[in-house]
Parts: structure tokens; sequence; C-alpha cells
């Protein structure tokens, strides 16, 4: 996975996610997604990973069923694992929902915990990005442990946000403005799921 910079993060939050690191190394890991918001001008470059063992649940990708799967089977099965994916992300600039101006290509990408599919595409909303409403719900009826966490990067020369979103709480507002508040619920959302789930593991740190 590409690590991300995510500017001066905190020391105390850096040293708490360490801890919890180190504490759960062992622990069973939990079903995340890693999704990147990235405005430039007009338009929202937007990345989702999400682990090829949570697509395999939800949509029986291994075809004949030996317990592994191939590039093949994944790639035959791309057109479902993308409507599934796009459809559960909605970003909207103002009033309107960002619109869809081109996917890129089907990837695969090894995170630390296995594999994971790499959808990419462009979005067009009205007017230049400052702030973004995102709705996630991936896999919120099938599994109500799952987790997204969300990287927004706004106007140059700002900080990006973290927020960690899932069934019990889809939705969060991203500024791109000095917006202290919203940036504080980011941090604190992202080390409470941190606690909650124990092995935060080290994509999450990464992923920063």
């Amino acid at each position: 996975m590409n690590a991300h910079s995510f500017g001066s993060l905190p020391r105390l939050l850096a040293t708490a996610l360490l801890a919890l690191l180190s504490l759960g190394a062992a622990a069973h890991k939990p079903s995340d997604a890693y999704l990147s918001l990235d405005a430039r001008g007009q338009r929202i470059e937007q990345r989702l990973d999400i682990a090829l063992r949570d697509l395999d649940r939800e949509l029986d990708l291994d075809a004949d069923a030996d317990g592994r799967l191939t590039w093949g089977e994944v790639r035959g099965r791309w057109p479902e694992i993308e409507a599934l994916a796009m459809a559960a992300v909605t970003v909207r600039a103002g009033e309107r929902a960002c619109a869809s101006a081109g996917a890129g290509p089907a990837m695969l990408d090894t995170h630390t915990d296995g594999s994971y599919a790499v959808l990419t595409r462009t979005l067009a909303c009205d007017g230049e990005v400052r702030s973004v409403s995102v709705d996630y719900r991936l896999f919120a009826r099938s599994d109500p442990a799952h987790r997204g966490i969300v990287r927004w990067s706004g106007a140059e020369g700002t900080a990006p946000l973290i927020a960690v979103l899932g069934p019990s709480s889809p939705a969060q507002r991203f500024g791109t403005g000095p917006d202290g508040d919203v940036q504080a619920a980011g941090f604190l959302s992202f080390l409470r799921e941190g606690l909650h789930h124990i092995a935060i593991g080290l994509d999450h740190i990464l992923f920063l």
C-alpha cells in the first residue's frame, strides 16, 4: 500500500495508535476498507481499497471453491465488484452529489493483511470543491462491524482529515478551510474506533 503523509500528526495520537498495535498484534483483523478523497479544483480523485476476503464473502468470488482467489476469478467479476463499491460511496459538494467522470482500471494492492481490490474514479462536482459530505455504506447490511477509514485531502496547504465511518455512523462532512471542529472529529473518531477494534493494524497507521 502506498503510504500517505498526514503532515503534523499529534504525537499523543501516534503514541496511542502504536500502543494499540502492540497490544493487539495477535488479534483477529477486523473488516476495514480504505477510502481516499483528493480534491483538485472541481474534481475529486477517489480511491477505495477493499479486502478480497470481504469481497469473496459478499460476492462468492472463488468460482472453483478451492479456497484461494486467482486474478482471473477477481477480474472476471470486476463489474460486480465495481458496482458494489461505487454504490456504497456518495460524495456531495453542496446540495448535489458529485458525478462519476470515469473509472480507473482494475487493480490489486497488497496490504499487511492480504490482497485488496483497488477501485479508482474521478468525481466531477459543481464548482470548486471546498467542503464535501461523504456517505459510506459498504457492507452496511451484511457486516455491522465493518469500518471505512476515510482520508480527505482538501486545498493545498491544509492538513488531511481522517474519519472512521460504518453502519452506525455512515456520514461525515469534511471542510478544507480552518475548521477545527471537523478535524477534531476525525481524530477522535479514529482513536475511538482504534480502541473498539483493539488491533488497529499497521495499515491504519500507514494510511495516515
